[in-house]
């Protein structure tokens, strides 16, 4: 690929959001400040910023490209920062990218599905366990089994 100008930069960010852009050029991680103001520009990124790369390059090692970013998740990952810490969302993100949760891997780890299910990636992260679908028939089981010797035993004592 050519000198990344500003034109083909603002192209990349009207076309993909602007970490995607920026991710998508050769694999350089190239900064917006870089682009817009000239190299070595050092200026402190914003919290979503960093969260969105952290979700990018999770992402990548996963998967191999780029994620698409749109501007509704941007704002997701700002409105989820305004509930927890940039550690804390970026470490949840990061075991996010690892389960292999069929619904996750069929909606490809996005941006929504993450945030739709923060407490059960919590639940992962905090724990290490991950509740499936099987095991969670299997214990509405359990407890139906349960109220039904309750109910048993509750008949045979009005008898």
């Amino acid at each position: 690929m050519g000198k990344l100008t500003r034109k083909l930069f603002r192209e990349l960010v009207a076309e993909q959001g602007i970490l995607a852009a920026e991710y998508a050029v050769d694999g350089l991680y190239l900064r917006l400040q870089e682009v817009i103001e000239g190299e070595g520009a050092e200026k402190e990124h914003s919290p979503s910023y960093r969260f969105m790369g952290a979700y990018c390059e999770a992402f990548k090692a996963v998967y191999g490209t780029n994620p698409h970013i749109t501007g509704a998740a941007a704002g997701m990952a700002k409105n989820l920062l305004k509930s927890m810490g940039l550690d804390q969302a970026s470490d949840l993100v990061r075991t996010y990218l690892t389960m292999k949760d069929p619904f996750f891997v069929t909606k490809g780890h996005d941006l929504p599905t993450f945030v739709a299910n923060i407490n059960k990636v919590k639940i992962r992260h905090d724990t290490g366990k991950q509740v499936t679908r099987h095991e969670a028939n299997r214990m509405d089981q359990h407890e139906t089994n349960k109220q039904a010797i309750r109910d048993y035993l509750r008949d045979e004592d009005d008898d």
